[in-house]
């Protein structure tokens, strides 16, 4: 009996789920899952978790074995003592049709610390403990002609503890903004690349930052 399963994370990815079957997968096809909503995780990969009116956009692998399953099974963590998640059976809908379909949904237990708190208040920043020691900002303008990506590390560094856009004066705004940009779906790996790009480019006055928002990660380049 051929399975299939929508996914929303890694396993998008054709490269992933091929090496991890150890044989050519069908084609993907686009689809969505109504009724949950998809959150980003500490361990670098997303969750899924109920919530009505929610939409959750991913990838549909159809004409999967119960071998295939197992394989699947092991790699999101269902046989470990506290399950990562749970393969459970729902409707998702590829143009507007409904397919019956497997879906990993994670463990409650186990991603506890990356769901939203509901009674927080909209805006309202969160404490956490800061491991590190925090130096004071040097002052922008005590720079007469500032490295560009300096400039764009101070601010990420000031908005990160500020929790507000940096501001800027004169024509400094202009001199951190990138000379390219890609926004691709979440993956941990994608910080080894960055640091592999900073290594192998350092003689090329290139500089590769990455930055993360929910679902998806920028890898901005700048010429310094």
């Amino acid at each position: 009996m051929a399975h299939s399963l929508f996914v929303y994370g890694t396993l998008m990815d054709r490269e992933t789920i091929e090496g991890l079957l150890d044989h050519k997968a069908w084609e993907p096809v686009p689809a969505f899952l109504t009724g949950y909503k998809r959150y980003p995780s500490s361990y670098g990969y997303p969750f899924i978790l109920p919530m009505p009116e929610a939409l959750v956009k991913g990838t549909l692998w159809d004409g999967l074995s119960e071998d295939d399953l197992r394989r699947i099974d092991e790699y999101e963590g269902l046989f470990d003592d506290i399950p990562m998640y749970y393969r459970e059976k729902v409707t998702i809908r590829i143009d507007d049709q409904p397919v019956e379909a497997w879906v990993y949904v994670g463990n409650r237990e186990v991603f506890a610390d990356d769901i939203p708190d509901p009674s927080r208040k909209a805006g309202a920043s969160e404490k956490k403990e800061c491991l590190f020691t925090v130096e004071p900002l040097p002052n922008l303008e005590s720079y007469s002609s500032p490295n560009p990506f300096l400039l764009g590390e101070i601010a990420s560094t000031e908005k990160l503890l500020s929790g507000k856009e940096p501001t800027f004066s004169g024509n400094n705004e202009k001199d951190i903004e990138p000379i390219a940009e890609e926004t691709l779906t979440a993956h941990p790996d994608l910080f080894k690349l960055v640091d592999f790009l900073n290594n192998t480019l350092s003689d090329r006055s290139l500089r590769f930052t990455l930055s993360e928002n929910g679902d998806t990660m920028t890898i901005s380049v700048f010429a310094i």
